[in-house]
């Protein structure tokens, strides 16, 4: 009997360690994701995806900083797949982005829309024609429910147009006024040193293009913890 006894509480005691045992394997295979913005996600959850649309000048053809503000954001959000479109056109001006921004937006279906322009404009396209422009490119992507970004204009080394963007800075504010987008201020954080800052009078160098990617971060950033809160 009291063997009997004895093979009864040893057959109990490996059912238990097998129950635990059973348990940590479940929990390795399926919660080993990412710990972000208060919550666990787990491995086998579908990840999000986010479709982020950049369209501008030279400022994003000739400079680094999309792609490390790419990097940034597969860095710190392992558990959104980005999809991180450049369509950008060295010398483009805003008239040019707006006839092709339809095509843009049916091609690729953004959730966010980060738009640069405005560094040639201000040689060639009067701040009226400006506002149209970028007026008529929110105006759409809004309508198909995109969020608008839009780095602020500058710093540049010439001195005419020091003081010439400062009009076309201006007219974004007017329009953030009325239309539903929000303006990202890379010019202050890039006034800072202006010298150290571009690579030229014009385009960020990397140390630029760092301080870029960083603010654009920073700004979009805290708009994916909006929507998380949202959900």
């Amino acid at each position: 009997m009291e063997r009997r006894n004895k093979i009864i509480k040893s057959s109990i005691m490996l059912l238990v360690l097998f129950s635990i045992l059973a348990g940590l394997i479940y929990f390795s295979l399926n919660f080993t994701g990412d710990h972000k913005l208060g919550f666990f996600v787990s491995s086998k959850v579908e990840k999000k995806e986010i479709t982020i649309l950049l369209m501008g000048d030279s400022l994003m053809t000739e400079t680094i900083w999309v792609e490390e503000f790419s990097e940034m954001l597969k860095e710190d959000y392992k558990f959104i797949d980005f999809e991180i479109i450049k369509s950008a056109r060295p010398g483009e001006m805003s008239d040019n982005a707006a006839s092709r921004i339809d095509k843009e937006l049916k091609k690729y279906n953004p959730n966010i829309l980060i738009l640069a322009y405005g560094t040639n404009d201000v040689n060639v396209i009067k701040a009226d024609n400006y506002k149209k422009n970028m007026e008529s490119m929110i105006e759409k992507s809004l309508k198909q429910n995109v969020k608008v970004f839009i780095n602020l204009i500058g710093p540049f080394e010439k001195t005419a147009l020091k003081d010439r963007f400062v009009d076309y800075n201006f007219v974004l504010f007017e329009l953030s006024e009325t239309l539903d987008f929000e303006i990202m201020d890379i010019l202050t954080p890039l006034s800072g040193d202006v010298e150290a800052n571009l690579a030229d009078h014009t385009h960020y160098s990397n140390r630029g293009s760092l301080i870029v990617a960083e603010t654009v971060f920073e700004y979009i950033s805290k708009y994916i913890e909006e929507l998380d809160n949202e959900n």
